[in-house]
């Protein structure tokens, strides 16, 4: 898959192998001392990019890991490397330009090390824990101060039934009333995309200025036949 302009592609798939440790008597830390989940923030000057390392131990020696860019959704990238020497960690993704190596702290709580993209070099510094979701604060949350039921939408001439939800003001009505269609591609009822849900968010907005919403699930997808 080729990466995207940005450090990082907006989606991949990662497996890393189990790539054997480099092993000497010069080590001084054993490697179930660097597998867990690590994360931190990586600096880019214009804004944040929270990293995730995710290494576990691999029965044959060596470890089997990922590494996610949370932010951007991508929960995969392939790294052509990892390598542990002493209290040193090397994690390279040759098709980025890519490395990572850092340093194990002595009570092994943090990595700190540099992230290297081709002439790019920025301080990283990991710490270890899951990454937190970000937050969505628009996204409607209950209660909500309007009724929402679900619908279907038969076409007998197409055999298609569509599966939306009906987003209805408080009081009797009549009520003005606006129609969500999303645009090209399969896309649920909330327009769904990288975390965000505009879909929802604009049916929230419109039914609290009394409007009724009606948003539905693209043909084949989700809840549509």
């Amino acid at each position: 898959m080729r990466p995207s302009r940005g450090i990082f592609p907006t989606v991949a798939v990662l497996a890393l192998g189990s790539l054997p440790l480099a092993g000497s008597a010069q080590d001084t830390r054993p490697p179930s001392a660097f597998a867990g989940t690590w994360r931190g923030p990586l600096d880019t000057g214009g804004g944040s990019l929270t990293l995730v390392f995710h290494l576990t131990e691999a029965a044959g020696g060596g470890f089997e890991g990922a590494m996610d860019s949370p932010d951007q959704r991508a929960t995969g990238i392939p790294a052509t490397e990892v390598s542990v020497e002493g209290d040193t960690l090397t994690f390279t993704v040759a098709a980025l330009a890519m490395t990572y190596s850092a340093v194990l702290s002595s009570d092994g709580s943090t990595l700190a090390g540099t992230f290297t993209q081709g002439p790019v070099r920025l301080p990283l510094t990991l710490t270890r824990g899951e990454a937190e979701a970000p937050a969505r604060p628009q996204t409607p949350a209950l209660p909500l101060p309007y009724r929402s039921q679900e619908v279907a939408i038969p076409t007998v001439e197409a055999e298609v039934t569509l599966a939306g939800t009906l987003t209805l003001p408080e009081g009797p009505g009549p009520f003005p009333g606006a129609v969500l269609v999303t645009g090209s591609g399969p896309q649920d009822r909330d327009e769904t995309l990288l975390g965000h849900k505009p879909f929802a968010v604009l049916a929230d907005h419109l039914t609290r200025q009394g409007i009724a919403v009606l948003r539905f699930d693209d043909r084949g997808f989700g809840r549509s036949t």
